[in-house]
């Protein structure tokens, strides 16, 4: 079943790209210039982690149109500052079909094609890993499996501007990339329940089999955390979906623990709020998901579970100090499972998730705490 879903969207993205390619030339022009509006789409299915690792690719189009306005056209709430980016709904974008000079997909989204329509200029990737634009670019590609995440921002700068292009991947190399600092709030409850206290953040709720580590072994590890004096009080944190609130439920249920050991802000909290209180965590542990992205930037340590793709193609690039450890399978897949189209087989992943041991995942958690 999983074989022919991706194979039927194979078959739907070569089409839309051969579409794609015969507008461009109906459309083609020869090089963009009197840039006075830019729309970045960012739309559903692209999540929290997405937004983060691109955020120093939105910097970079800012900097390379700095008269321009610049909208970052989104679902997402306004949790990072792009430093003179606006954040617009898409939905108000599409409905009033407001125009632009120029849109720009930096990452895969088919959702983002009809919005082409409402520019006289558009470059990014639409249907596939490889760029298409209405003008002279070059037709870069990136590797979904065995390249870092940004490095498909590298190709589309490099479009748009070479000289800001080669910066962002010598940044790359020398792991000193700008990333959009996290708006921080404070809730109103971290000073009556969470102030002067050592707390452990846990964000281990999975939409997505494939990411989802065993409940069991993680309830194993919040005893040993607490049991070692790591932490003194635990925090969940997660959206309000009915998955997260079911699953935050029956983990305080079976870890049986007092009132005033366990904090549970699943889907009490903004995202500006979540972050506030991971920026001030003792110890932070989730799987590969938003919040474990944000956790990269502000918590002093974090644990993170990764089964489907490689955790060194995730990790931001830069040098904050901040110490991260990431329990991948042992011995690890010849290549990362997940290939950015369709979900991985979920009898591939639970190999993998049987690799990753709760033996391995506490001694890398000592390493972190020492």
């Amino acid at each position: 079943m999983l074989f022919i879903k991706l194979q039927i969207k194979i078959i739907i993205m070569q089409f839309l790209y051969l579409f794609l390619f015969i507008w461009s030339k109906f459309t083609s022009k020869e090089k963009v210039e009197n840039i006075k509006s830019v729309g970045i789409l960012f739309l559903p299915v692209l999540g929290i982690g997405d937004l983060v690792m691109l955020s120093p690719v939105i910097l970079k189009i800012k900097q390379a149109f700095p008269s321009a306005k610049i909208d970052l056209i989104t679902w997402m709430p306004d949790f990072l500052d792009f430093n003179g980016v606006d954040v617009v709904s898409y939905k108000k974008v599409k409905e009033e079909k407001c125009k632009y000079d120029l849109v720009i997909s930096p990452t895969l989204n088919l959702r983002h094609i009809p919005f082409i329509f409402l520019s006289k200029y558009w470059i990014g990737y639409f249907t596939k890993n490889k760029l298409q634009s209405n003008f002279k670019a070059r037709g870069y590609k990136y590797d979904l499996q065995n390249k870092h995440y940004l490095t498909r921002g590298v190709k589309l700068i490099k479009s748009l501007n070479k000289e800001m292009g080669v910066k962002l991947e010598e940044e790359i190399k020398e792991k000193q990339v700008e990333y959009a600092d996290v708006n921080l709030q404070k809730p109103d409850c971290f000073d009556s329940k969470l102030s002067n206290v050592k707390y452990l953040v846990v964000s281990v709720f999975s939409k997505s089999e494939d990411r989802q580590w065993s409940v069991e072994k993680i309830i194993r590890l919040i005893k040993e955390i607490l049991k070692k004096g790591y932490t003194d009080k635990i925090v969940l944190i997660g959206d309000g979906s009915a998955n997260n609130l079911s699953a935050a439920k029956n983990l305080i249920k079976l870890l049986n623990f007092s009132s005033g050991e366990i904090v549970d802000l699943t889907g009490k909290t903004t995202l500006s709020e979540s972050s506030y209180i991971i920026k001030n965590c003792t110890l932070f542990i989730g799987l590969d998901s938003g919040p474990s992205h944000l956790a990269y930037m502000l918590a002093p340590k974090s644990l993170v579970i990764f089964v489907t793709v490689d955790p060194k193609l995730r990790l931001p690039l830069l040098k904050n100090g901040n110490k991260i450890i990431c329990p991948y399978p042992s011995p690890p897949p010849k290549k990362p499972l997940y290939n950015g189209l369709v979900p991985v087989s979920l009898k591939n992943t639970k190999k993998c998730l049987k690799n990753i041991t709760f033996e391995k995942v506490f001694e890398d958690l000592n390493k972190l705490m020492s």
